[in-house]
C-alpha cells in the first residue's frame, strides 16, 4: 500500500473519532493529572484533529502531509506527557505539536542544504579534474585534485566514491 493510501485511510478513521468539547477536554486533563487510567488515550484521540489542523498550516514547506501528521502526533503525545497543573492544556498541546512539526521542517531543510552543498562540491571537483586533465595531459591524481580543491585527500576520495555511486 502506498503512503497516500495509508494517509487516506487515516483521515477516514479520524472522522470517526469523537471531537472533545472544551469541558470534556478540561475534565480529561484533570483526570489525567489525577492519574486516571485511560485519560491520556482519550486526550490523545480527542486531539488528533488538532494535529491535522496544524499540519495543514505547514503544507508546501518540504515535508509531506503524512510526515507532518506523524511528527505532530509524536509532539501531541509528548505535550500530554509533560502537561502539568496550572497550564492551559490546549495552548500546551498546540505548542508541542507545532514544535515537533517545525523540528521536522528544520531537519528537512538542513538535509536539503547539505545535499545542495554536496552537489556544489562535486560539481567543483568535476570542473577541477577536467581542468587538470587538460593542463597535465593526463588524469589528475587524488593528491592533485585535493590540493586544487583545498580539501584533505580522504574527503576528496569520499566525494569521488559518492559520485561513482550516484552514476551507478
Amino acid at each position: 500500500m502506498e503512503e497516500q493510501e495509508y494517509l487516506s485511510i487515516y483521515l477516514e478513521e479520524l472522522k470517526d473519532l469523537p471531537e472533545l468539547t472544551r469541558e470534556q477536554e478540561a475534565e480529561l486533563a484533570s483526570a489525567f493529572l489525577s492519574g486516571e487510567p485511560g485519560a491520556r488515550e482519550k486526550l490523545t484521540e480527542g486531539n488528533l484533529r488538532t494535529v491535522l489542523e496544524e499540519a495543514r498550516g505547514y503544507l508546501g514547506r518540504g515535508v509531506p502531509l503524512g510526515d507532518l501528521i506523524q511528527e505532530g502526533n509524536l509532539g501531541l503525545m509528548e505535550a500530554i506527557a509533560t502537561f502539568g497543573a496550572g497550564m492551559d492544556f490546549r495552548q500546551h498541546i498546540r505548542a508541542g505539536i507545532r514544535a515537533a512539526m517545525e523540528d521536522a521542517l528544520e531537519e528537512e531543510s538542513g538535509e536539503a542544504a547539505a545535499k545542495d552543498r554536496m552537489v556544489e562540491t562535486m560539481n567543483k571537483m568535476d570542473e577541477i579534474t577536467t581542468k587538470l586533465a587538460e593542463e597535465l595531459g593526463r588524469e589528475a591524481t587524488l593528491a592533485e585534485v585535493a590540493e586544487q580543491m583545498g580539501l584533505p585527500e580522504d574527503e576528496v576520495h569520499m566525494l569521488m566514491r559518492e559520485a561513482l555511486n550516484a552514476i551507478q
